[in-house]
């Protein structure tokens, strides 16, 4: 009785650890484009199971690339919870987001530019702590001038937020 008892207590322990890597190893990207952050999350081990992506064509190549993954979207519309109620929690949130709000080659608007996404990468993250289901991992497209933007909100600080909410890579 005791050998059994130890058999089920190691096939227990077995089932736990392929369910924490299976946790581990799911990936959101938001802001997809044509998948280039999921190609090298998938080489570094991940399955990309959701893309957030608003554009037409470059739905068509994710459909086309991924074709298990779900595929949502305009950003504005997705929450944290219809995400993990579909695909569980991603261990790793990437995200492309528009840069021309930022970028040294622009206007530098920053957040008077409609083209400004970050909010909503925030509000994402945040959504996801909120349901008691923290990212633990977030990559982030560095954009040069992210950090020196000048305008009504200090992006430096928002970044060092998100620390509260994911590990920020």
């Amino acid at each position: 009785k005791v050998y059994n008892r130890r058999v089920c207590y190691e096939c227990e322990a077995r089932r736990w650890e392929v369910w924490r890597l299976d946790q581990r190893r799911k990936h959101l990207d938001l802001f997809a484009g044509i998948g280039g952050f999921s190609i090298a999350s998938e080489l570094a081990g991940f399955e990309t199971v959701a893309f957030v992506e608003s554009a037409p064509h470059c739905q068509r190549v994710l459909s086309a690339n991924f074709p298990k993954a779900l595929l949502l979207g305009d950003i504005h519309n997705v929450t944290a919870s219809s995400i993990y109620k579909r695909v569980g929690r991603p261990a790793i949130v990437s995200a492309g987001f528009p840069c021309q709000p930022f970028s040294v080659a622009g206007l530098r608007s920053g957040t008077l530019d409609n083209r400004n996404l970050w909010p909503e990468v925030v509000r994402l993250l945040r959504e996801f702590k909120e349901i008691g289901q923290p990212i633990r991992w977030f990559l982030g497209e560095n954009v040069r001038g992210l950090l020196s933007i000048k305008t009504r909100s200090p992006y430096p600080r928002r970044i060092r937020r998100l620390r509260g909410i994911a590990r920020v890579g």
